[in-house]
Formats: C-alpha cells, sequence, structure tokens
C-alpha cells in the first residue's frame, strides 16, 4: 500500500507540474506583442543595426530601409546597437506595438596624446656638413649660430636673381614685392640692396 501512495504522489506531483508549465507557456506566448519600427541617424536609415532581446539569443536586424519587426514581451528589454554609435536600451510594454529609434554617435575620447617625430633632415638644410666658401672653409659645428647650407644644383636657374632662387628654401629670406629687397630675418632684420 505504501508503494502505491508513493506512486499516487508523484503522478499528481508531475501532472501539477505539466499542467503549470502548460499555462505559462501559453500565457507567455500571448503576451508577445510583435513590435516594428525605423532605426535613423539624421532622419537617413540605418541598414544592419543589430537588434536584440537583452539576456537572449533572440533578436532581428534592420533591412536597407532600416526597417524591421520582432516579437518581444512586456518587460523585455531591446537592445539597438551599431558600430560608431551609443547602444540603445528600450524596455518593452505591454502597449508597445511602434518603436522609431534615432541613433547616437558615439564619442571616443583620448585621456592623453603622444606625438612622436623622427628629426628628418631638408635636402636644403644641412647644417652638420662641413663647406668651403670664399672665405675659406667653414664648420657650422664650430659656428655660435644657425646655418643653412644650400648645394648648387639645388637652385633653379630660371630665377633673373640669387635672391629670388633663394626665397622659400631658406627659413627667413624674403623678398619684398614692391622694392625687390632681400630681407634676413635675425634678431634685428638686414636688409641688403
Amino acid at each position: 500500500m505504501k508503494y502505491f501512495s508513493t506512486k499516487k504522489n508523484y503522478l499528481l506531483s508531475l501532472s501539477f507540474f505539466l499542467i503549470a508549465a502548460s499555462l505559462f507557456s501559453q500565457k507567455a506566448a500571448k503576451d508577445l506583442n510583435e513590435i516594428s519600427g525605423k532605426v535613423t541617424y539624421l532622419n537617413i536609415p540605418l541598414p544592419n543595426v543589430s537588434i536584440l532581446i537583452k539576456n537572449t539569443e533572440l533578436g532581428t536586424e534592420t533591412d536597407m530601409k532600416g526597417e524591421y519587426s520582432l516579437n518581444a514581451g512586456a518587460g523585455d528589454i531591446l537592445q539597438y546597437s551599431y558600430v560608431g554609435f551609443e547602444t540603445i536600451n528600450i524596455i518593452v510594454e505591454d502597449i508597445t506595438s511602434i518603436l522609431n529609434i534615432e541613433m547616437i554617435v558615439k564619442t571616443n575620447e583620448l585621456d592623453e596624446t603622444i606625438i612622436k617625430t623622427t628629426k628628418k633632415e631638408s635636402e636644403f638644410n644641412k647644417s652638420n656638413r662641413k663647406f668651403t666658401t670664399s672665405k675659406g672653409a667653414f664648420d657650422p659645428e664650430t659656428a655660435g649660430f644657425s646655418v643653412a647650407y644650400i648645394n648648387g644644383d639645388k637652385i633653379d636657374l630660371i630665377y633673373p636673381t640669387l635672391a629670388q632662387a633663394l626665397e622659400g628654401k631658406v627659413a627667413g629670406i624674403r623678398i619684398e614685392p614692391s622694392t625687390g629687397k632681400l630681407t634676413i630675418r635675425t634678431r634685428t632684420s638686414v636688409n641688403f640692396d
């Protein structure tokens, strides 16, 4: 008799569980809303926006017109994500049927910026190179001032004067257009006729 009573309790518990599970699944199926809408940015439709029901594997993505449709229940959280945009979370209510979403651009802020440069020697400025002038040999490393060196083959022969040929090739050399004077900027400008 005891065996029969345990078996009866087992069957009774099993049938209660199956009925409860059946009722719960029917209620869950009835509570799903079909939600549709459009995802845009600056009123331009965004294709392939990922729309997921949070904490599940259910979801969809927008078509080429930015439109979508999916089934979600009240209380579910819809998560809209797209590369370069903020992720948007929306809680579904029992009356929700249309959700049009305007995406927000994600701003990336840098904590710090590191700038690295390599010292490149200009093709005109060979300041460490020793050269010979009409006054004799010159060593820029022992000079007490900045030196710019331009090789003769780097000067175009199309200019009528040497001053015009040097303009733009050496820092601080400028020709006054109105007077034609050559100006070399140093601490105090020196003018030559």
